[in-house]
């Protein structure tokens, strides 16, 4: 069986790219070739030579048909003429896909488009890998959501990764070609075997992902705050992911008010997560909504506490008081309580956490997830 995967960014630091990567990894198992078509922009191509997996370059990749809420008239002008690019486009990809005498198509995220155009026109099986919320995560739509919405039910498949993803689309995409599937995670690089620190008051807290307002990291900034002035209490709060400078400001005025500037420390891109998740101890998914978690399984994985805003694809995967913490999205008071109850209950804290690393490498395992995409594969083929 041969597979071709759309992937329209080859970003290193987008989740998505590494579960399509870890996915492909396992398929071998099953017999499976992989390629992968991917944005001609792409800064994470030494991933996909590091593993063996061919690859072509394609501008047309980087094409989306999703778009912000605030672009201005001039991106949403250029819409249409991206999307007929990309049709145009596809004669080269389907070339390709002929040559490799490829069986499958699976697009790898909802955002990119081209992999349709070349499925429906030589007849082959296409899967829609839906990993995403929009206007729930990224504050962006479809550009014309009846043109995606026509695409996306012609397709032989779609995949959503979490119960959340596939509510959303209820009513919107036919039922019966809907699968949910949960993203699978490299348990055996991500899982580590640890003596569990005792949480405290001065405990190194996480929080992961593109800093931005749906990610929560202002509510983190927040709570910490709330926690000096009620307890002075002073842990350590890493946020690392790309910022600007301008929100980074806009963000920090509970902290300077507080006089704790010093211990919120932007990081920036961290591309060795492993060795960062090492010097953590809880992990803060403060997103809004958040369609999976792949860093709230990693740090499970990990053996860091999780406390995590009850929404989305995080509810789902933590059980409160079980397998980690919930507080209400957005609500800065209710984080902060969430943590001063880890703080007072060190004992629970740590059994939870070795609870949720364990649900965690049974529930999430890559090898798992590749097993189920195939199934899926074979009776498509």
């Amino acid at each position: 069986m041969r597979v071709l995967f759309i992937e329209n960014t080859g970003n290193k630091s987008a989740g998505a790219y590494h579960s399509m990567i870890a996915l492909i990894r396992y398929l071998r198992d099953y017999g499976v070739e992989s390629f992968v078509a991917v944005s001609d922009k792409a800064d994470g191509l030494d991933l996909l030579e590091n593993n063996g997996i061919p690859y072509i370059k394609m501008r047309a990749c980087a094409y989306t048909w999703i778009i912000s809420k605030k672009a201005n008239k001039i991106e949403r002008f250029k819409m249409p003429f991206k999307y007929l690019y990309s049709l145009f486009a596809s004669r080269a990809l389907k070339k390709y896909v002929k040559y490799n005498n490829i069986d499958l198509i699976h697009e790898n995220t909802s955002a990119c488009y081209i992999g349709s155009f070349v499925s429906h026109s030589l007849h082959i099986p296409h899967i829609w890998h839906i990993r995403e919320f929009l206007e729930e995560d990224f504050n962006a739509a479809f550009w014309c959501k009846r043109i995606a919405l026509s695409h996306i039910n012609k397709s032989d498949a779609v995949i959503t990764v979490s119960d959340a993803i596939t509510k959303k689309y209820e009513g919107l995409i036919n039922n019966n070609i809907i699968h949910r599937i949960y993203n699978g995670i490299d348990v055996d690089f991500f899982y580590q075997k640890r003596k569990f620190r005792d949480i405290d008051t001065t405990s190194n807290i996480v929080c992961v992902g593109r800093v931005c307002e749906g990610k929560g990291q202002a509510d983190a900034i927040k709570a910490l705050a709330i926690l000096k002035e009620k307890y002075n209490y002073t842990p350590q709060l890493y946020i690392a992911g790309i910022y600007t400078e301008n929100y980074k400001e806009s963000i920090m005025e509970p902290a300077k008010k507080c006089n704790i500037e010093k211990n919120i420390h932007f990081m920036g891109q961290v591309n060795d997560m492993k060795k960062l998740y090492k010097q953590m101890d809880i992990l803060c998914m403060a997103s809004h909504n958040e369609a999976f978690g792949r860093v709230t399984i990693e740090a499970m994985l990990s053996g860091l506490l999780v406390v995590g805003a009850n929404s989305g694809g995080t509810a789902e995967i933590i059980t409160n008081q079980k397998t980690g913490y919930l507080y209400k999205p957005g609500d800065a008071e209710e984080l902060a309580n969430s943590l001063n109850y880890v703080f007072q209950n060190k004992e629970e804290a740590k059994k939870v956490a070795i609870c949720g690393q364990e649900y965690a490498k049974k529930q999430y395992d890559a090898k798992r997830n590749a097993n189920e995409i195939y199934e899926l594969y074979k009776t498509l083929i």
